[in-house]
């Protein structure tokens, strides 16, 4: 029978383990995170194929866009640090300190000395 080849979310063993999984979170937490993924599933299924490559181009897009601007701020927040590291070593702060507080390594410091 096609009905006793899928697990029903709703009864028995399976409900409770997936709210066992999602203990500390509340119901309406539980519903987003698991509910809603299955629903979004189900509807992606119902694409045509080309409507299916569409959406797969598009994510692809927007993961790609995403990963853009990680790096920029990445990069901004490295420049960021540099700019303070030679600001420190303007005043003759010590190594130790500008590693502190600003998380670069002792030979980031020691480039940035250098380059003065």
């Amino acid at each position: 029978m096609l009905r006793d080849r899928y697990i029903n979310p709703f009864a028995g063993f399976t409900f409770k383990k997936l709210l066992d999984e999602e203990a500390n979170k509340s119901f309406s937490e539980f519903e987003e995170s698991v509910l809603e993924k299955l629903f979004r599933v189900a509807e992606l299924r119902q694409f045509s194929r080309d409507e299916q490559m569409e959406y797969e181009q598009s994510l692809k897009y927007y993961r790609d866009m995403q990963n853009v601007i990680d790096t920029a701020r990445r990069e901004e927040r490295y420049d960021q640090q540099e700019f303070t590291a030679q600001m420190m070593l303007r005043d003759n702060e010590s190594i130790e300190k500008i590693e502190r507080y600003t998380g670069l390594s002792k030979q980031e410091i020691e480039r940035l000395r250098e380059q003065f």
